[in-house]
């Protein structure tokens, strides 16, 4: 069976170190715009979305509510998801705190 070596999205040169509830991990931070649509007052709504992605296994028992540190800022994870269907690597949801 092939082995991937996935350490190009976590350790490659559009990486960057975080600190995950105090452990150093590599990976893609990833912030942009987002809008959608605020149901319960039928207006347009916009902000901010942050994102980081690392490789599964370095986050396994990680859970909501988990403080994430990079450049200098501070964010909680608010979702934890897979983003490949193989799970190897996951998308850390996070949420900005501290501002």
């Amino acid at each position: 069976m092939l082995q991937e070596d996935l350490s190009i999205f976590t350790e490659g040169e559009f990486s960057q170190v975080a600190i995950v509830n105090g452990v150093e991990l590599s990976g893609i931070f990833d912030e942009y715009y987002e809008e959608g649509f605020d149901l319960a007052n039928s207006q347009p709504t916009e902000g901010r979305k942050y994102c980081f992605k690392v490789n599964t296994l370095e986050v396994v028992g990680l859970n909501h509510g988990a403080l994430v540190t990079t450049d200098g800022r501070d964010f909680e994870v608010v979702n934890i998801r897979p983003c490949r269907p193989d799970g190897k690597l996951t998308d850390l949801i996070l949420k900005e705190v501290g501002t």
